[in-house]
């Protein structure tokens, strides 16, 4: 199997959207040493939003 190149196109709004509902986040309060067993990691999560 050979990787190809791959180009994905999303267009402005759909990202200017997707940063507008992700800044509205209202954050559930994290489960004391949950880390990863009750799914995703919240501080995890916190610092990927953060990023994009």
């Amino acid at each position: 199997m050979d990787i190809q190149p791959f180009t994905v196109n999303v267009s402005q709004s759909a990202l200017d959207d997707l940063s507008d509902r992700l800044s509205r986040t209202r954050w559930l309060s994290p489960i004391a040493d949950a880390g990863w067993s009750e799914g995703t990691d919240i501080g995890f999560l916190r610092r990927l939003v953060a990023y994009l």
